[in-house]
C-alpha cells in the first residue's frame, strides 16, 4: 500500500524524562513499539527516533508511516518537569486587595503538626510578584467594591517594568461574576500585548480560592513553555508529512485538542501517569483478572502507582505537585496517581549520617545512568541493576545501545566505598532500597 492509500494507522507518544515511547496501531489492532532516548531540547528528537525504529519492524519509511497515520496521541512529561525543576515562565498574580496570601498559606495544614522546626514553604508565585487590585464581588455575584480601573492600570504598568512573562488573574467570588476579571484581562492584552494570562473564573470555576487561585497560578506560568513547545511540536509533524489528527493526553485519563491544551496547559500535568490506569483496566478486563487492580508504571525518574476499585478509575481533586501541603495544588479534577522518585534513572547517594537514600534527583536522559556511555557520574537504579547482570547490555534498547559494565561498576563503587562493601553489595542495597520505596507506594 503506497502513500497515497487512506491512512491505516494510529500513533501514541509518551515522552518521558528518560525515554520517548512511540506505539503504532494498525486498524487489525496490531501494536509495534519503537522507543528513543528522550532529547530535552529538542522533543521531537525522541520521536523521530522512536519512529524510526517502529517504521523499521513495519519495514516502511517513517515518512510514509506519518502520511498513512489518522490520529496522533502525545502525552509528555515536559509541564510537570518544568514545574519540579522550576522552569516556568516568570509569573505575576494579581489577587482582590486584602487577599495577598492565597498562594503562601495554602490550605494551612501540614502532615505532621508537631513539625515545628520545618520551614514554611515558598509559594508557587513568590509574594513580590502576587499584587492586590482594589474591587470585591460578594458571594451573590454583587459588586461591593467596583474595579478600580487605574489602580489596575498602574499595577500592570508595574509588571511591564519587571519583565513578567505570565499573569494569572484570580479574584473573590469572580465564579459567580467575572467581570472584574474579564475587565483586568482586557487590561494586560492592551497594556501587555504578548504576554500570556490566565483568568481563574474561566479556567477552573470552583469554590475554594487557594486550588483555583493555585491552578490558575501554575496554567498562566506553563504557557509561554508549552505554547511554544505544542505548536512546535505540530509544525514539525506536519513538516514530516503528518496530516492528521493531534490530540493531547491530559491529567484526567482523556484527550484534548492541541488548541484547547494551549489555551489550557495545566491539563498536562501528570498526564503521563494519568494514562496508566486506562491501559491496566482495559488489560484487566481483557485478561478477566477482576475489577479490583493495582496498576504500577516504573518508568526512567518516578515509580507511579494507581488503584482500580470496582471496576472504576479513581478521580481527585487533592493532586499536589511535589508534597501534600508543602508542594502546589492543581486544583483540577485528575485520575488519583501517586509518584515516588524511584525511577531506573534515580540517583542513589548517602547522606552525611550515611544512610543510603534513592532519588528524587533523576539523571534523566542527558547525560542519564552511567551505563549510558554519556558522561553520566552519578549512580543510578539501572546501573545497580547492570552490575548485578539483571540487565544484559547487549540486549538494552532491542539491541541498539549497548551498555558500559565498567562505567556502571564504577559509579556505584562510589556507594560501595562511602558503605565499606563490595560493588555487588552496593548494588544489592541499591535495588533493595529502591524496592522497598516501590512496596511503601503501593501499600499507600
Amino acid at each position: 500500500m503506497g502513500p497515497s492509500s487512506a491512512p491505516s494507522y494510529r500513533i501514541a507518544i509518551d515522552v518521558g524524562g528518560t525515554f520517548t515511547d512511540v506505539v503504532v496501531g494498525d486498524t487489525a489492532g496490531k501494536l509495534t513499539v519503537g522507543k528513543g532516548l528522550t532529547d530535552s531540547g529538542q522533543p521531537y528528537r525522541g520521536f523521530e527516533i522512536g519512529l524510526a525504529d517502529a517504521a523499521n519492524s513495519l519495514d516502511a519509511e517513517p515518512a510514509e508511516l506519518l502520511a498513512r497515520t489518522s490520529v496522533i496521541t502525545y502525552g509528555t512529561t515536559r509541564a510537570t518537569n518544568a514545574i519540579a525543576e522550576e522552569k516556568v515562565a516568570k509569573t505575576a498574580a494579581l489577587v482582590t486587595d486584602g487577599f495577598r496570601d492565597i498562594l503562601v498559606l495554602r490550605q494551612g495544614g501540614k502532615r505532621n503538626p508537631f513539625e515545628i522546626w520545618r520551614p514554611f514553604p515558598e509559594p508557587y508565585i513568590p509574594r513580590h510578584l502576587t499584587y492586590e487590585v482594589p474591587e470585591r464581588i460578594n458571594s451573590e455575584g454583587g459588586i461591593e467594591v467596583p474595579l478600580d480601573d487605574a489602580a489596575a492600570r498602574e499595577t500592570i504598568g508595574k509588571l511591564a517594568k519587571r519583565n513578567v512573562e505570565a499573569v494569572a488573574v484570580s479574584f473573590l467570588w469572580s465564579i459567580v461574576n467575572g467581570v472584574h476579571e474579564r475587565r483586568v484581562g482586557d487590561l494586560l492584552a492592551e497594556l501587555l500585548p504578548g504576554v500570556s494570562f490566565t483568568l481563574s473564573h474561566e479556567l477552573n470555576p470552583v469554590v475554594r480560592e487557594y486550588p483555583r487561585t493555585s491552578s490558575t497560578a501554575i496554567d498562566a506560568s506553563l504557557k509561554p513553555l508549552m505554547q511554544e513547545h505544542l505548536r512546535s511540536f505540530r509544525s514539525d509533524l506536519e513538516a514530516a508529512g503528518f496530516g492528521g489528527e493531534l490530540l493531547i493526553s491530559t491529567s484526567g485519563g482523556g484527550v484534548m485538542h492541541l488548541d484547547e491544551v494551549v489555551e489550557r496547559p495545566v491539563n498536562m500535568c501528570k498526564s503521563g501517569p494519568a494514562m496508566a490506569p486506562l491501559a491496566g483496566i482495559a488489560y484487566a478486563e481483557d485478561d478477566e483478572l477482576g475489577n479490583d487492580v493495582i496498576v504500577v508504571d516504573a518508568g526512567g525518574t518516578t515509580f507511579d502507582v494507581s488503584l482500580i476499585r470496582d471496576g472504576q478509575i479513581k478521580y481527585t481533586r487533592e493532586t499536589w505537585l511535589i508534597e501534600e501541603f508543602v508542594g502546589h495544588n492543581l486544583g483540577i479534577p485528575t485520575v488519583d496517581v501517586r509518584s515516588i522518585g524511584a525511577g531506573g534513572g534515580s540517583i542513589a547517594w548517602i547522606d552525611e549520617g550515611g544512610l543510603l537514600h534513592i532519588g528524587p534527583q533523576s539523571a534523566g536522559a542527558d547525560p542519564g545512568p552511567a551505563c549510558y556511555g554519556r558522561g553520566g557520574e552519578r549512580p543510578t537504579v539501572t546501573d545497580a541493576a547492570v552490575v548485578l547482570g539483571y540487565i544484559d547490555p547487549t540486549a538494552f534498547l532491542g539491541g541498539r545501545m549497548e551498555l558500559d559494565i565498567e562505567a556502571a561498576r564504577s559509579v556505584v563503587g562510589q556507594i560501595a566505598e562511602a558503605l565499606d562493601v563490595s560493588a555487588e553489595a552496593a548494588a544489592s542495597a541499591i535495588l533493595t532500597l529502591s524496592s522497598e520505596e516501590m512496596i511503601k507506594a503501593i501499600e499507600a
